[in-house]
């Protein structure tokens, strides 16, 4: 596992977003002109190249097994995940019925406005396969790629056999990354691009080359594009490198020349995305009310102290509930201490309440067994009763000052575990060369035993995808299911309360009080929905939802159907209302499609035709005959 690998892994970063804008530039995103343009790509390379410098890696076998299970489940199951439903994987499909990237009329700004270098990967991958089944590899090739770039790091360190085993086991092991590497998030893509960057960084500094400011640039672009938190992940990367090249360099000039460099390829990567934000939302980071919904609307040393130990909470949860209580209580008690509110709606998101629950998700899990090593290192380190030197100390060191500022800047939300990935896959490093050095080959052996079984619920009974099913905590076998059964829940608890239309979105509660909690027979409604779709033989459709309904599903069940249709959104009322929805014809159905955290759906206007169908979360309405 070599650097040079990186190295290309950064090259088909570069030349996906190149694809990927400038066939949007012509609408011309379709099947025919992806497979042409990866197969020009590789040919190109395998003239220039050929098969030089590339060689079967050594695995450890541990690694290897959690790899090799989760790539299973990245491919048998579907994508599953809320916001894969949500967004993730609705925008690729508005994407490929539109042959653009440009944005589109849409209830969920989050589809237009957020970071899209993730989603342009499985435009590609759903492109070239006709169908959805190799998205999760996209997620499941940056967890391999982040365990590479580990490796890397702890060799460009000093660290021998024995710290890169350790430091890949850490890693490895980590249960957000495990759960996360067969779904469609963006966590582990940002942790590769930020870890690449770290080792761009390195190299700069020590050699003041061009091209490794250009690694870092692309890196840095790469992880902005694909992440709003690089922002954030990334300031104090660049702030230290800039500091080491000023402190380093004798010519200010050229130390200005690198930062110029490494700063345009960045910007370039991110300006056609950042134009489509300001043309529609006039912010190229875009909606500024969906930028301040996710930042602290007041900061003090009380509210860092108080995101601080909420973040840390995260990762505190047991198996056993009155611990967990315990723990819960003792957050409250000291947040009544300092006067703020663990649900205070100024430094939470939408209010969300304190919870200390053990998870087998993608969106809860925590790391307690990594959080107990991690803070076993920083003490030795602080202490200086270890030394591992600069470059490790600088791991540590950047990933106190990030989580310090997440706190700072952010939000805490019930699901910042996830967002934490790239932190716990950095100080993998440190701790994999501290293991090697305070331990002995046999206890090490013993830690990585310990590890590993300690993640095998993760691996083998992920909530979302589980190959076994943990009663009361897990969804259906993907194993004995029809992939078209796993895209959603059988039935989902939701808010009950009924006032649609009503309210600011971006203000409601994440748990209604409107009313009790109903459930909902939700993959019977949509399978239901799909074939009065089918049977009416209308495939020009439009959909009227909530910020944050789930339209994938839709989609992803009428392609299982043998059915195809065109699905625009309607009736939209926010910024991305006056865009095109491309060539499509008026819609002969109207869907109306409620969201499962109970945000208000927007009240029809003038629509005519009759309803056909309602099952909740779905509604339809066939249009007059002189539409279909």
């Amino acid at each position: 596992m070599k650097a040079p690998l990186l190295d290309r892994v950064l090259a088909v970063g570069l030349i996906t977003v190149a694809l990927t804008e400038g066939l949007s530039l012509f609408h011309a995103l379709n099947r025919a002109t992806v497979l042409a343009s990866w197969a020009l790509v590789v040919a190109s390379f395998l003239a220039a190249r050929g098969l030089r410098g590339w060689s079967r890696p050594r695995v450890d076998p541990r690694v290897a097994m959690v790899l090799g299970v989760t790539a299973v489940i990245a491919i048998v199951a579907p994508p599953n995940g809320w916001d894969a439903l949500a967004y993730h994987m609705s925008r690729v499909v508005y994407w490929i019925q539109n042959g653009s990237v440009a944005h589109f009329p849409t209830h969920n700004i989050r589809q237009d406005a957020f970071s899209p270098f993730a989603e342009f990967c499985i435009l590609h991958l759903q492109l070239i396969w006709g169908g959805d089944r190799l998205a999760n590899l996209v997620q499941w090739g940056a967890f391999a790629g982040s365990l590479v770039a580990v490796a890397a790091l702890v060799r460009r360190f000093g660290g021998g056999a024995a710290a890169v085993t350790s430091a890949l086991v850490f890693a490895a092991t980590l249960p957000m990354a495990i759960l996360q590497a067969s779904g469609t998030e963006n966590d582990l893509v940002l942790a590769l691009w930020l870890l690449i960057a770290l080792l761009a960084a390195e190299e700069n500094v020590r050699t003041g080359t061009v091209m490794s400011a250009l690694k870092l640039g692309a890196a840095v672009g790469l992880a902005v594009l694909t992440k709003g938190t690089a922002y954030v992940l990334c300031a104090p990367l660049l702030a230290g490198w800039a500091i080491l090249l000023f402190v380093r360099s004798g010519l200010r000039r050229r130390a200005l020349g690198l930062i110029a460099a490494a700063g345009l390829l960045a910007l370039g990567l991110n300006a056609p995305h950042y134009a489509r934000n300001f043309r529609v939302f006039g912010s190229p980071l875009g909606d500024r009310a969906l930028i301040e919904l996710h930042q602290n609307d007041i900061r003090s040393l009380r509210v860092l102290a108080s995101n601080l130990v909420r973040n840390a909470s995260l990762h505190v949860a047991t198996p056993i509930p009155h611990v967990n209580e315990g723990i819960r209580r003792a957050i409250e008690s000291l947040h009544s201490a300092i006067g703020l509110g663990t649900s205070d709606g100024r430094t939470t998101f939408l209010g969300a309440p304190l919870s200390v629950t053990f998870a087998l998700h993608e969106d809860w899990a925590g790391a307690p067994l990594h959080v107990a090593a991690i803070v076993v290192v920083l003490a030795a380190v602080a202490t200086r009763r270890l030394r591992l030197g600069r470059g490790p100390e600088a791991c540590l060191a950047l990933a106190v000052i990030a989580f310090f500022a997440m706190a700072w800047v952010l939000k805490w939300q019930p699901w910042g575990a996830r967002f934490q990935v790239s932190l716990f896959l950095l100080l993998s490093v440190p701790c994999g060369l501290a293991a090697a050095r305070t331990l002995s080959p046999h206890a090490l052996r013993w830690l990585a035993a310990l590890f590993v079984v300690a993640c095998l619920p993760y691996v083998v009974a992920n909530a979302a995808r589980p190959l076994i099913s943990w009663p009361g905590r897990s969804a259906q076998n993907i194993l004995l299911h029809a992939r078209s059964e796993l895209y959603l829940p059988a039935e989902l608890g939701v808010p009950g309360g009924d006032d649609s239309g009503s309210g600011d979105p971006l203000k409601h509660s994440l748990r209604s009080s409107g009313g009790p909690w109903r459930r909902w027979a939700v993959r019977a409604s949509y399978a239901g929905a799909v074939d009065v779709l089918r049977r009416s033989g209308c495939r020009d459709v439009g959909l009227i939802q909530a910020i944050d309904s789930w339209d994938y599903p839709l989609w992803a069940l009428a392609w299982e159907a043998g059915f195809d249709p065109r699905i625009r959104q309607i009736q939209v009322r926010n910024a991305t209302a006056a865009l095109s929805s491309g060539s499509l014809d008026a819609p002969c159905a109207v869907i109306i499609l409620d969201s499962p955290m109970g945000f208000p759906v927007p009240k029809p206007v003038d629509l005519a035709g009759r309803e056909v169908y309602r099952v909740d979360p779905v509604t339809i309405r066939l249009m007059p005959q002189s539409n279909r």
